[in-house]
């Protein structure tokens, strides 16, 4: 392609040619291919033929964001482009004998002056033909007509190039999170001459329009159907100017600047659309290259999608940064807009909301999470912050946390078990619950303090035992009130062969040794063989006196090791359940507490003659005395009865 254009040449295709390459290399990702607006000027003034420089000089230099002494050293691309074809314009005109203004310099001067000036007249330079007097009417700097340039109050003021207004540039808008849309005519722009809204637009091209043309009004819309390779059928209007590319080139800029449109990028708000659309093939996360889908617009207009997949934009409200995530987007190259769905936002339960020109997305839970500003036409523009591929968010629209291992989920679920949090996980139980599988599982040191305990014993082994030879022995006491024989004690004693309960009440703590001897003679006398005492380690068992008594008579006295009861759990666990059975009988007859002995003694004896679980298959009374017991002489505790005094 020849970027030159010589003597002779149509300058209104070359300064198209130029124009479609600058517009390509400005949908590249990388910055290193982006031309600024200041550096295209100079591209097109430097490829005019040599006759164009005395033309095109008062145009080309300056400063990006600063306000020159000559307004015209500060028009954007699209008014130097229009000067150019112009002037052309004039000097075919001259070629062929007819000098007449065109109907943009009538439209923007607001009167027609066919008679140049005598200047011009008398040297015949057309340049100087070109500048009738209706051009100071008009202020260069903010485009008012009610004074003159060099009056100005906005003289000398650096513009933003973003939002079209005086008093600060543009890094600072960028710096600041935003600020209004450059329709909305914040920077002194032409506020009364209300017939002046088409050329207005087209100087005040932002995120909406590029050109607007005059004898129609533009209307974007474009409904999209996510459905899996359908044809995608849009009642909507399309924007069908043959120059017109939606790429924001309100501000390119320059080479040593930081490209912006690499940083932001803005989306027209659409309800219409039933899907989300965006022409940046650089902007997905996640990318799927389908085959052609043709999407149909008003007037039988189409562009074809040519893939879908994830986008993440970052939108900054309230102070707080979010990141949401678009699902099943659809990338249509051709198209001029990036359209976010608002009905798609709907359809995922979230909403939104219109209140004096601004737009607001709301979550689920009514949190706003991004903001608008209404621009030309009634559209809503949103202008969000494009996030590298690849990374990751904490909060989203549709969010996707990092997976952490199960030594952290183990300290957020304050210190569960690895077993129950891998429940909830298998079971999908919770959501959110994102586990690195080959993370491992270690020990945790605080639960391992916090946790400790005794492990219960097993089940006693089968023990081969004749009556008499060993008995568990256990001292309960001491009870606060005294019995009615004045005993606070008791002593257990029960065989381990046949399960056999004996009772012995006592005074004092010191009275068990005497009794456990007793009770040892006794056996011996019934033919018995005592071979065992198993007891605990309190002292009324663990004395020199009961050592040498059981000593001298062959008996082995077995304790249970320090702070473990349950090796002894035969008699522990029968006195619990005589003391619950003497207290049911005391509250059952209404009896005064004092009367807990004979209750204890009543529950032992009954104990003997009842279903045991260790003898399933006979009493402890039968065991020990060899006949079955006969129970039809048992009366309910405290029944009343008559005792015979002899002798009185």
């Amino acid at each position: 392609m020849n970027t030159t254009a010589a003597e002779g040449n149509n300058i209104t295709d070359h300064i198209s040619k130029l124009k479609q390459c600058w517009d390509q290399l400005s949908l590249f990702g990388d910055k290193n291919y982006r031309v600024s607006e200041f550096l295209f000027k100079r591209i097109i003034a430097s490829s005019l033929p040599e006759s164009w420089d005395q033309y095109t000089d008062q145009f080309v230099a300056g400063q990006l964001d600063f306000v020159d002494t000559d307004p015209k050293k500060n028009i954007d691309t699209q008014q130097f482009i229009g000067y150019l074809k112009q002037e052309y314009e004039r000097q075919q005109s001259r070629k062929l004998g007819v000098i007449k203004p065109s109907k943009q310099a009538l439209n923007a001067y607001g009167r027609e002056n066919t008679k140049p000036p005598l200047a011009s007249r008398i040297t015949g330079n057309s340049y100087n033909n070109n500048r009738t007097s209706p051009l100071q009417t008009r202020c260069r700097i903010c485009r008012l007509t009610n004074h003159y340039t060099r009056n100005c109050r906005f003289k000398g003021k650096p513009k933003c190039t973003t939002c079209r207004r005086f008093g600060h540039k543009t890094r600072d808008h960028c710096n600041a999170g935003g600020g209004k849309s450059a329709n909305d005519d914040g920077g002194g722009g032409n506020r009364y001459n209300t017939n002046k809204r088409p050329r207005r637009e087209a100087n005040n091209a932002g995120s909406s329009i590029v050109e607007v043309n005059a004898a129609k009004e533009e209307h974007i819309a474009f409904n999209a159907d996510a459905a899996e390779h359908d044809d995608l059928d849009a009642d909507s209007d399309l924007e069908m100017y043959n120059d017109a590319k939606y790429h924001n080139y309100d501000h390119v800029p320059s080479s040593t600047e930081i490209d912006l449109r690499l940083i932001y990028y803005e989306w027209l708000a659409d309800s219409g659309a039933t899907s989300h659309i965006t022409h940046r093939h650089d902007a997905f996360d996640t990318y799927k290259p389908i085959p052609p889908v043709p999407i149909a617009g008003v007037g039988g207009a189409k562009a074809h999608a040519i893939g879908r997949g994830n986008i993440k934009l970052k939108s900054k409200c309230d102070n707080r940064t979010y990141i949401l995530e678009l699902k099943n987007v659809l990338h249509v190259p051709k198209n001029k807009n990036n359209l976010f769905s608002l009905g798609k936002w709907e359809k995922d339960k979230c909403s939104y909301n219109t209140c004096d020109g601004t737009i607001t997305l709301l979550t689920k839970d009514k949190k706003p999470v991004a903001r608008g500003v209404k621009i030309s036409n009634d559209l809503y523009k949103l202008t969000f912050k494009h996030v590298p591929r690849m990374a990751r968010s904490d909060y989203a629209f549709s969010a996707a946390s990092p997976s952490q291992s199960w030594e952290t989920w183990h300290r957020r679920f304050s210190h569960v078990r690895y077993s129950g949090i891998k429940k909830l996980l298998d079971n999908q139980l919770v959501d959110g619950l994102q586990i690195d599988m080959h993370s491992s599982k270690p020990d945790c040191i605080a639960c391992t303090e916090a946790k400790l305990f005794e492990a219960p014993y097993g089940p006693a082994s089968g023990r081969q035992t004749k009556p008499g030879e060993l008995t568990h022995m256990d001292l309960w006491g001491k009870y606060d009130m005294a019995s009615i024989h004045g005993n606070q004690y008791y002593l257990l004693m029960i065989d381990e062969a046949t399960r056999y309960i004996t009772v012995e009440f006592l005074k004092t703590k010191d009275q068990a040794v005497q009794k456990i001897m007793n009770y040892m003679t006794y056996l011996k006398t019934q033919g018995r063989s005592p071979c065992a005492i198993r007891a605990d380690r309190g002292t009324e068992f663990v004395n020199q006196s009961l050592k040498d008594w059981c000593q001298s008579q062959g008996i082995e006295l077995q304790v249970t090791a320090p702070y473990s009861p349950s090796q002894n759990g035969v008699v522990e666990q029968m006195n619990r359940t005589l003391v619950e059975l003497a207290h049911a009988m005391l509250m059952a007859a209404d009896l005064p507490e004092f009367l807990w002995e004979p209750a204890v003694a009543h529950a032992a004896y009954l104990r003997n003659l009842s279903y045991t679980k260790p003898r399933a298959k006979t009493t402890p009374y039968q065991l020990w005395n060899g006949r079955k017991p006969n129970v039809a002489h048992l009366r309910e505790f405290s029944a009343p009865i008559w005792v015979l005094l002899q002798g009185q």
